[in-house]
Formats: structure tokens, C-alpha cells, sequence
């Protein structure tokens, strides 16, 4: 099973969405107890589709 998020931002856009995302990813595998996640790619169609 695959569980997906994204982060709320305002205004919610998918630059947005993207910018935060890399930086909860960087973060979490810079901290001193890294995780390692991956982030899926979805275009502006099949985002908002879902």
C-alpha cells in the first residue's frame, strides 16, 4: 500500500506544492536521524485529477 500527502500552502499552487515538498525531503535527510522518502510525479492533469 502507498500512502501520498502533500503540504498545505498558500496559495496552493503546484510550484508551490513542489517547492515544499523538496524541503521536507531535504530536511528529513539532513537531520541526525535521517528518513528517505521519494516524491511521485504527477502532471498538472493527473494532480488535480486526484
Amino acid at each position: 500500500m502507498c500512502h501520498t500527502y502533500f503540504p498545505a500552502v498558500a496559495p496552493a499552487t503546484l510550484t508551490g506544492i513542489d517547492a515544499a515538498s523538496a524541503r521536507i525531503l531535504a530536511d528529513g535527510m539532513s537531520s541526525t536521524d535521517p528518513v528517505f522518502l521519494s516524491t511521485p510525479r504527477a502532471g498538472r492533469e493527473a494532480f488535480t485529477a486526484r
